[in-house]
């Protein structure tokens, strides 16, 4: 039944996510033209710097521009598994998903599991748009070709690679752990999220009237909790690393990660608990 869950998660959201993938690659391919186009070349040509002058302000505009759609991109999928979450379990077009011989925990898992992929997917477009859209950029400065552009930034990437190896070896803290830990917070920092989206939406429906606006004053009250303890145990890491050796005081980066990550485990952990524990034994439809 699990797996029916996801294929129904698949069905109700692949067109509106998919057409923002295809908004972010539309959005891509259009700024990476205007960088390619002809009227470009010839602003950059221009005599004096009034040519330079005008390419430099088509390119802020087409950077702001840019920035804007792809952050619209993303808080829309936001919104939307948020709203999808709301209406598909605790409005009207939830009682047709509570006749379904599954439990409350699988419900939000399939939600969370897909919503969370999704989310991922937009993260990979988001990089590969950021990139393309740059060397474009760079290629219409410099002249090269994207292509050439391209052939060279394997080499860049290499360089780089051999630079952070040379200087994690150097510092006087364990950078390898403080990579590890990043990655870590980037890959849990997804389902964390919108479990505790989920679980403030959970909150908000043992209110009878107002369901909406006592969702919000349940983040908020969540955010305000989370940024009280996290705050608290960053202070007592800085505390302990300050009265150690000195060395020590660079583990601090290492210990205050750690802290946030936990902190956002628990807190998603908790979230998911009491959705699961409101649909099953507390469920109140609208």
């Amino acid at each position: 039944m699990l797996g029916k869950l996801f294929k129904y998660e698949w069905k109700s959201t692949c067109r509106v996510f998919l057409l923002l993938l295809a908004a972010i690659g539309g959005t891509t391919l259009l700024g990476a033209l205007i960088f390619q186009a002809p009227m470009w070349k010839d602003m950059l040509g221009g005599s004096g710097s009034a040519g330079e002058t005008l390419a430099n302000v088509v390119s802020v505009l087409a950077i702001l521009l840019y920035v804007l759609l792809l952050v619209g991109a993303f808080y829309a999928a936001i919104l939307y598994l948020m709203v999808r979450f709301y209406r598909s379990t605790y409005k009207s077009e939830g009682y047709l998903l509570h006749t379904l011989p599954v439990k409350g925990y699988q419900i939000v898992f399939s939600k969370i599991a897909m919503g969370s992929v999704w989310v991922y997917l937009i993260y990979i477009a988001m990089m590969v748009s950021v990139t393309v859209f740059f060397l474009a950029m760079i290629s219409a400065f410099s002249g090269e070709s994207v292509f050439w552009l391209l052939g060279h930034t394997r080499d860049f990437f290499m360089e780089a690679s051999k630079e952070m190896r040379m200087l994690f070896g150097e510092l006087p803290f364990n950078g390898t752990s403080w990579l590890v830990l990043l990655c870590a917070g980037l890959i849990l920092g997804v389902p964390s999220s919108l479990l505790i989206l989920f679980g403030a939406i959970s909150l908000g429906q043992l209110f009878a009237k107002n369901r909406v606006l006592m969702a919000v004053v349940c983040y908020a009250g969540i955010m305000i909790a989370r940024w009280i303890l996290t705050s608290l145990l960053r202070g007592a890491c800085y505390a302990a690393a300050a009265l150690g050796r000195k060395g020590d005081l660079f583990g601090y980066l290492n210990s205050s990660m750690l802290v946030s990550i936990a902190i956002d485990v628990l807190l998603a952990v908790g979230c998911y608990a009491v959705s699961c524990h409101l649909i099953s034994k507390r469920l109140n439809l609208e």
